[in-house]
């Protein structure tokens, strides 16, 4: 477990950039990897889950191979075949639809600038103060 534990880590760090835990506050860790207190909260889990859940869910296995000679498996297999093809489906359109508000905005954008251009002025030089001269003129008190 510890093994494998320190090397998923490594190869989430190296390949995905991610570094998903940290145990480089523990005693006796590896490059914050693997600690030994983790190892053995580990390594009671999985005793536990052999010893007892394991046993409970390949009784459940046997009963459903028995009852249904392999059916429910499939039923299974073929509902979440058609899950993951909806959901790639589902964001084909999604990506399909962002794309669509994002040209939507952009259009929007380059409207209200246009809109902005023609209703601004544009500083042209000529008489009068020059731009950005009367916002630094002192403003006079009244007489």
């Amino acid at each position: 477990m510890t093994i494998f534990e320190y090397v998923a880590s490594l190869f989430l760090e190296k390949v995905f950039h991610m570094k998903l835990w940290d145990y480089s506050h523990l005693w006796g860790n590896l490059q914050g990897r693997v600690a030994p207190q983790i190892s053995l909260f580990w390594g009671i889990g999985v005793v536990l889950l052999v010893r007892f859940i394991q046993p409970a869910i390949q009784r459940v296995i046997n009963w459903e191979e028995a009852h249904t000679h392999g059916m429910l498996a499939l039923l299974v297999v073929l509902v979440m075949g058609t899950d993951t093809i909806l959901t790639i489906i589902s964001i084909h359109h999604f990506h399909t639809t962002t794309q669509q508000w994002e040209q939507r905005a952009v259009a929007y954008q380059e409207k209200l600038k246009q809109r902005l251009d023609k209703a601004l002025p544009a500083e042209r030089p000529g008489p009068g103060p020059a731009a950005g001269e009367l916002a630094r003129r002192p403003l006079k008190a009244p007489p």
